[in-house]
């Protein structure tokens, strides 16, 4: 199962993966291993709007990608405290796009409270999201509690390539 089908039956079957989109991590692909530039942010949007159209064309929605654009746009967000807002409350969202997610949920030593439990409230959103992409250099750079709950890392090592790597597996809990 590609990574795109995984993603799309998060939608049908009411799970949630969150995918972290890096390019500074040793992959199998050979590249510059660069943080910036290498085209993270773009992946991340190009896959909301593949996650988006599609769920448009399961609700016999208006597909067209000018409507999917705006969908894609108005689940982007580049802080925590939105991020939180957005799984928060209804409509369902296919896919939510959390770009440089390092800059508020970063790797230090001592986590605040109230970040702990803004990712705990990510973990239960599965009834609101399907997807949540985040983007940042490393994985190395994301808050401790914020790794444990990533399933899939999407390393880019340079432009145009992408390999996917599952870090945790997904459970049936019937």
């Amino acid at each position: 199962m590609s990574l795109l089908d995984r993603l799309k039956s998060n939608i049908r079957h009411n799970y949630l993966d969150v995918v972290v989109v890096t390019s500074r991590a040793r992959g199998r692909v050979a590249g510059g291993n660069r943080p910036y530039g290498v085209g993270k942010s773009t992946f991340a949007l190009y896959l909301s709007f593949l996650l988006h159209k599609y769920y448009r064309r399961l609700r016999g929605w208006d597909a067209s990608n000018e409507k999917v654009w705006d969908d894609v746009f108005q689940h982007l967000t580049m802080d925590i405290d939105e991020l939180v807002e957005m799984v928060g409350a209804p409509p369902y969202k296919p896919a939510i796009v959390w770009d440089d997610a390092e800059r508020t949920a970063p790797a230090v030593s001592n986590i605040p409270e109230r970040l702990r439990m803004q990712i705990n409230t990510i973990q239960t959103a599965r009834q609101v999201v399907g997807n949540i992409i985040l983007t940042a250099p490393s994985i190395s750079d994301l808050a401790k509690p914020l790794r444990r709950i990533i399933t899939f890392e999407v390393i880019i090592p340079t432009r145009g390539y992408y390999e996917v790597q599952e870090l945790t597996k997904r459970r049936h809990f019937k």
